[in-house]
């Protein structure tokens, strides 16, 4: 159909009768928009940057919402610096520039504008944690100021109240956050776990002003349960800050962390502290040597049942060791709890295994060897969160493990392993 084009910022825009220019540039009819007015809800069957607010020979706005789940508001629409008012910015929206306009923000109405404020805690008062212009976040008053988290009980808090200026690395964009302080009692492993009604994500840093000194950071776990975030406590002096924060600025809102802290020692069946295994005894040449300061990897590889083809295994990540992580678990947060396994192959030919699982995010993978880490090479790996499967070439008589694990730290569960020797 041939289209007329228009110039939509123009005081007259050029289209037809019946018809209104869209930001596009072209006449469209006025039916193919929305009569919603500026604020208003448009119809739920409107599309993403449909035409609104017909008003001299334009749409006015845009149909706009953050989210899918979201309904489309009608927004007025602008783009780069044009169709706003004086006292309005042009707020970015998508990547072809076109944006809806926003009022220009007021440094000390608590609300942190998209442009011209770095921090805004509700007043235009230095030494308070925003500096009176919003331009400067105080981190000074800020960490002094940052309330003890308990541990062995859970702390209520609402990050929409919290600080600007605080981000973590596993955020998808700028929200606020909550700065609580932490001095573990002694050696051993710290975990908290976050329970809120939108996603939020705790990160931990040595010092409170740095965010380079980011220890850990955890958002809401794979097999969707609360966020945990554990970290192991080798200096006993540690002073530590907690941050709870939003994963983006439309998640904030109510939640409750709750920390604990579990000492170090050695035979408990949890790794804490100095540890790096611990498989609940004392005793060496199982896996894990009796101080629990090095893993026995031939005594580990030894216990591996092994795979028969055309025989199921049924199994549960939940309290194995983590000895291994695979290359496309989460390594950057931690892997979760594994189960280790061997199949030796009876001809040549290529080995397909399969891994079922429930609602955990588990990690399938085969190494060639059993052993030290570093001695082993990755064959095959999946985590793609739903079954799992690989397939492998082996040799007669080729002895490789198979390695079951959690793809984060949290993720562990039930899970039927089955294995198939296919031809060359």
């Amino acid at each position: 159909v041939c289209t007329g084009l228009c110039g939509y910022f123009d005081a007259a825009p050029g289209c037809q009768a019946g018809a209104a220019c869209t930001v596009l540039g072209v006449c469209e009819p006025v039916a193919t928009g929305e009569d919603a007015a500026f604020g208003a809800a448009c119809d739920p069957s409107a599309t993403l940057a449909e035409g609104c607010a017909p008003a001299a020979g334009a749409f006015q706005g845009i149909c706009f919402g953050f989210r899918p789940e979201d309904p489309l508001v009608c927004e007025e629409a602008c783009l780069g610096d044009l169709g706003c008012e004086p006292e309005e910015f042009c707020a970015l929206r998508f990547s072809s520039g076109l944006g809806i306009c926003l009022p220009v923000p007021v440094c000390g109405d608590g609300a942190l504008g998209e442009i011209d404020e770095v921090c805004d805690d509700g007043d235009q008062v230095s030494g308070d944690g925003c500096s009176g212009d919003c331009q400067t976040v105080e981190y000074g008053p800020i960490c002094a100021g940052a309330p003890v988290l308990a541990l062995a009980t859970s702390t209520a808090g609402d990050t929409a109240a919290g600080w600007d200026g605080f981000q973590a690395t596993c955020q998808f964009g700028i929200a606020r956050a909550d700065v609580y302080a932490l001095t573990p009692p002694g050696r051993g492993r710290v975990r908290l776990t976050v329970d809120a009604a939108t996603t939020h994500v705790m990160s931990l840093r040595a010092t409170c002003a740095d965010a380079a000194s980011e220890l850990a950071c955890a958002d809401t776990d794979t097999s969707g349960g609360a966020p945990e975030l554990i970290l192991q406590v080798t200096n006993p002096s540690t002073a530590l800050t907690v941050l709870v924060s939003a994963l983006t600025v439309l998640e904030q809102g109510p939640y409750t962390v709750h920390a604990e802290f579990v000492a170090e020692s050695c035979g408990d069946g949890i790794v804490a502290g100095r540890e790096v295994c611990d498989d609940g005894n004392t005793a060496s040449v199982d896996g894990c040597r009796g101080d629990c300061r090095a893993i026995e990897y031939d005594a580990y590889c030894a216990a591996a049942p092994a795979i028969l083809v055309g025989t199921p295994i049924v199994g549960d990540t939940t309290g194995g060791a983590n000895v291994y992580t695979a290359a496309c678990s989460n390594t950057f947060y931690g892997s979760g709890p594994e189960r280790l396994y061997a199949y030796t192959a009876p001809a040549a030919g290529r080995l397909r295994l399969r891994l079922d699982q429930g609602a955990q995010d588990l990690t399938l993978a085969v190494h060639d060897a059993c052993g030290v880490p570093a001695v082993q090479t990755e064959l095959a790996c999946s985590s793609v969160y739903d079954v799992e499967e690989v397939v492998v070439p082996v040799a007669a008589g080729q002895t490789v493990s198979v390695l079951v694990e959690g793809f984060g730290a949290a993720a562990a569960g039930p899970f039927t392993l089955t294995a198939e020797l296919l031809a060359p």
